[in-house]
């Protein structure tokens, strides 16, 4: 430290240089002044809660049933007799939080008027059969649990609950729907990975065009049928390739009936459906006749 004088005392190390130099005469231990108080005691304020999942798979979701899970569920609920009756079922994931209910599967159960069981075991019946035909992708899809309850009742029991809980083990969502007598139907999704379960999810019905099929009728009748009078050019094709149909309010519970339809399109007795568009506003209300354009007539004109 040339060129350097210190003071080594009992209070610490003080540096002797002049005053007028840099580094000013000050004690190596000098306190600093102490700071004025200054705070607010804290205080609540008007909270503003509110829930945001990082991660959700699910925000509103939407259940929709193909034609050919609708009826199965609907022949299981009219054999149940009085007994619950469960079945599983294969679900499809898409865009826009949709889950479409694709096919249905019964395994063999014990039931009673006021329970059924739905175990791993029956899980893995179903598992084995399809495995067992070669189907590993629906053993993946198999997401949806459905079952009969007493009279028009569907609301969940405890043990719906508790097999609820016991489905969450390697599942990051699963699907369950209750399904009264008189034709009341409601679902109830769980988004486990999100801790979310969503209470009585919309759903509707939806009829996807069969390309297969379509071209099958073509081809028969071509074969099949020869017109005796030279007829003219058919009608365009239905509406598309998907139609919606939601059950109609004042339809017969529990029954699909047969399609009679007035002179002024709307339809009468026991029926089941009504083609959704854009203005019924979602509600089910008729639009017109589902055949539509299959009688070559345009829709809202009374030509023949």
């Amino acid at each position: 430290m040339k060129g350097r004088k210190y003071f080594f005392g009992k209070k610490g190390v003080t540096d002797l240089r002049p005053r007028g130099h840099v580094g000013r005469r000050i004690p190596v231990n000098a306190v600093p002044p102490k700071p004025a108080f200054s705070a607010g005691m804290f205080a609540p304020h008007d909270f503003e809660t509110r829930a945001n999942m990082l991660h959700p798979i699910f925000l509103e979701p939407r259940v929709e049933i193909s034609l050919e899970a609708y009826l199965d569920m609907y022949y299981i609920t009219g054999y149940a007799g009085s007994n619950e009756v469960g079945w599983l079922g294969t679900v499809e994931l898409s865009e826009k939080d949709r889950l479409t209910i694709k096919e249905i599967f019964l395994f063999r159960q014990e039931v009673t008027p006021s329970s059924m069981e739905l175990s791993s075991e029956h899980i893995a019946e179903v598992a084995t059969r399809l495995i067992g035909e070669g189907h590993l992708d629906k053993v993946n899809a198999l997401k949806f649990w459905g079952h009969v309850h007493p009279a028009n009742h569907t609301g969940a029991s405890q043990q719906d609950d508790d097999t609820m809980d016991v489905l969450e083990d390697g599942n990051d969502w699963f699907l369950r729907g209750i399904f009264g007598r008189n034709g009341r139907a409601q679902f109830t999704l769980y988004d486990y990975k999100s801790g979310v379960r969503f209470d009585d999810v919309p759903w509707s019905l939806t009829l996807t065009e069969s390309m297969e099929r379509k071209e099958f009728f073509r081809e028969q009748i071509e074969e099949l049928v020869t017109p005796r009078f030279a007829s003219s050019p058919p009608p365009a094709y239905g509406y598309g390739n998907e139609f919606s149909y939601v059950a109609h309010p004042q339809a017969m519970p529990g029954e699909m009936g047969s399609m009679l339809w007035e002179e002024d399109g709307y339809p009468q007795g026991q029926v089941g459906f009504f083609r959704q568009g854009p203005l019924d506003n979602g509600r089910g209300l008729p639009t017109g006749p589902i055949a539509g354009n299959a009688f070559g007539k345009e829709e809202g004109t009374d030509e023949d």
